[in-house]
């Protein structure tokens, strides 16, 4: 079905997040994740 919308996909990658859920916890990194946000 075509449309005449515009669509993206970009890909990244938090480096060393596990370390910050380590330290943080669940919560921590959750808002890592929330900050990481572009949309």
């Amino acid at each position: 079905m075509a449309t005449d919308k515009t669509y993206a996909l970009v890909m990244s990658g938090l480096d060393c997040f596990k370390q910050i859920n380590d330290q943080y916890g669940h919560d921590g990194g959750d808002r890592v994740i929330a900050a990481f946000d572009v949309s």
